[in-house]
């Protein structure tokens, strides 16, 4: 029970931290809006999921409702957990592409890395795996993440 716990509070803890910093990026250039989970995305009457963390840029930020985001977010970020992982790399993947989200991030704090996907049509490219050096990261040009900041 606790070992289970302090996965969970890890991939908690990424998640805060990788949320500040990409918000602090945002709102410094006014580039959108960052929200975390809970918070609902709904992309249709049968698909409603709660990212971890979404970035919505300035032009979507009509597409807020009562219910939560409606449509695609600019980018949706999942960290992985050992519960979560086959639906991140795999169903979310699948529904974030076919629901036109052009940019997604698995956060895999076990390995230290991201993998940007990058829609490109109806399906994702194959991804860019960003590890000790985390500069650039679609969609944020000129982005620096510090890896010490985000892995606890």
């Amino acid at each position: 029970m606790f070992s289970r716990w302090r996965i969970a509070g890890r991939a908690a803890r990424v998640v805060l931290r990788l949320a500040t910093l990409l918000d602090a990026h945002v709102a410094v250039n006014a580039l959108g809006e960052v929200d975390i989970a809970p918070f609902d995305v709904v992309l249709g009457d049968r698909n409603v999921v709660q990212p971890d963390i979404i970035f919505v840029s300035t032009d979507q930020l009509p597409s807020f409702s009562h219910r939560g985001l409606e449509g695609a977010p600019t980018l949706a970020v999942e960290v992985l957990s050992p519960s979560t992982t086959r639906a991140d790399r795999n169903t979310k993947l699948e529904i974030y592409a076919r629901h036109g989200v052009p940019y997604y991030w698995i956060v895999d704090p076990d390995a230290r890395a991201i993998d940007v996907h990058v829609r490109a049509g109806t399906a994702y490219r194959t991804p860019e795996h960003f590890a000790d050096r985390l500069v650039d990261l679609p969609p944020f040009p000129g982005l620096t993440l510090d890896p010490r900041v985000i892995w606890p």
